[in-house]
């Protein structure tokens, strides 16, 4: 009986060894695995010089390294997002219209500043693959009236727990008063840190975080430019191009600036968020 029982637990610590080998094994097996997928995601980002960076449309190069190469990393899921830090703490970023892959490591952004640095510090946030990559600083010039800027008037969401008129940009993209024609790029807020392109289709989020959706059936939302920098002139409709690029051809093009106005879901947006606010801004060009 003492003999069998010595049996037993010479068995059970034979097993319980080679059960550990055996885990070791598979441990320094996977390691060179787990140190090269590592690798693999190991990335750089700076900014390449010439870009611009201005209160409304900007664009800009960023160079991606991978480090196990020494090359430029294409192909890449790459999302980039200017992020300001204001003097009072408060933190937002701005509308970014597309990031393409250019080549040899580069990605060229277009993006819209909502403010200069002036008010604060810009920080370019660039992920690959949802992990953020880079925090590139940077500099924008420019005044935050070089944009028109309307709220809703029903039209509201939740901004840092307070409800709060939600605010429409207007960008210059191109206005040519001698071609008659105009280029505008319109985004919305959805929050301080989500500045998506106007579009049909676009869903977006209430005071009550109820969604609803940008609706473009007869005419219920548009982008219209008038013929007078009053305002006080005839009204010309722009047409959607998709994402927030609105476009008019054989326009009249008063002298700079150009009064916008902007309609979703069929309430016309407002200077100051009220039923009886002025219901159209002023571009500069």
């Amino acid at each position: 009986m003492y003999l069998q029982s010595l049996k037993i637990i010479k068995n059970s610590l034979s097993k319980i060894y080679v059960n550990k080998l055996k885990t070791v094994g598979v441990a320094l097996l996977l390691l060179p695995l787990l140190n090269c997928a590592a690798l693999e995601s190991s990335y750089t980002a700076t900014l390449v010089s010439g870009g611009t960076h201005i209160v409304g449309k900007s664009n800009f190069d960023i160079k991606i390294i991978d480090e196990t190469t020494g090359e430029g990393a294409e192909n890449l899921t790459v999302t980039v997002t200017p992020t300001m830090t204001m003097d009072s703490g408060m933190v937002h970023t701005t509308p970014v219209y597309s990031v393409t892959d250019s080549g040899s490591g580069v990605y060229s952004v277009e993006a819209y500043y909502l403010m200069p640095s002036m008010a604060g510090s810009w920080q370019i946030h660039v992920d690959v693959d949802g992990s953020n990559i880079a925090k590139l600083d940077t500099t924008v010039s420019g005044a935050g009236t070089d944009k028109a800027t309307l709220k809703g008037v029903t039209d509201k969401f939740l901004q840092m727990g307070m409800v709060t008129n939600r605010f429409y940009f207007i960008f210059e993209n191109n206005i040519d008063a001698a071609g008659n024609s105009a280029l505008l790029f319109v985004a919305t807020r959805n929050s301080l840190t989500e500045h998506p392109s106007l579009y049909y289709g676009l869903s977006l989020t209430d005071e009550n975080s109820a969604d609803w959706t940008v609706n473009s059936a007869s005419n219920a939302t548009t982008v219209k430019i008038n013929t007078q920098s009053d305002g006080l002139g005839a009204w010309q409709s722009l047409t959607h191009l998709g994402g927030g690029y609105y476009q008019g051809t054989g326009l009249t093009i008063p002298p700079a600036p150009i009064a916008v106005e902007v309609q979703v879901n069929t309430e016309i947006k407002t200077l100051d968020g009220t039923g009886g606010g002025q219901a159209f801004g002023f571009l500069p060009y």
